[in-house]
């Protein structure tokens, strides 16, 4: 795959798969012959500036034949050549993906104080109040969001004070059993006198 990589520029492979192909169909279809391969190859790599580096090209465009050449026939198709030059991008394109300019680090001491770092556990939204009651998992607090959800107002167990059209409303007497066993419990059975 060096090979390839050396070749010179997207004109040299089109170069080449036009004269693979022109010479596969002189030769009656059946693939290149070693020799052909190496030719044609030769014409699209930059020339060779000694003979040690000649016969190193040669060399390795006979170990490329090999390579590609998986039916073992001593002829090379055109279908072989383009496979393998694809499967060996693929594979030098993972080993050499160059590294992320950036890349997202999460914050751990960032504290997303607008869920508590809790996902909602559940949603309820009651007609009455022309509220939605969010209770979310591990939160010590109940959020109340109006109906356009752009505001929230958090509700804990110590203090409740909610406001309706009718005005505040009476937590004393608006529950229908005194004890409940979370608040969720509690806000199911929330109504209004």
């Amino acid at each position: 795959m060096d090979l390839m990589m050396r070749l010179k520029g997207g004109h040299a492979f089109k170069a080449i798969s036009e004269e693979f192909r022109a010479r596969e169909q002189l030769l009656g279809g059946e693939g290149l012959y070693l020799s052909d391969f190496v030719e044609i190859m030769l014409k699209g790599l930059p020339k060779a500036k000694t003979i040690k580096e000649k016969y190193e090209t040669v060399s390795g465009l006979v170990d490329l034949f090999n390579d590609i050449d998986i039916n073992g026939d001593g002829t090379l198709e055109f279908n072989e050549f383009t496979s393998y030059c694809v499967d060996a991008g693929m594979v030098a394109t993972r080993e050499r993906v160059t590294p992320m300019k950036y890349q997202y680090v999460k914050d751990k001491d960032y504290i997303d104080r607008t869920t508590q770092g809790a996902g909602i556990e559940k949603i309820k939204w009651f007609p009455e109040l022309k509220r939605a009651i969010v209770i979310e998992t591990k939160s010590n607090s109940v959020k109340v969001y109006p109906p356009d959800f752009k505001t929230v107002q958090e509700v804990f167990a110590a203090s409740v004070s909610l406001s309706t059209q009718n005005g505040p409303l009476d937590v004393e007497n608006c529950f229908q059993k005194t004890s409940f066993t979370n608040d969720l419990d509690l806000l199911q059975h929330l109504t209004l006198p």
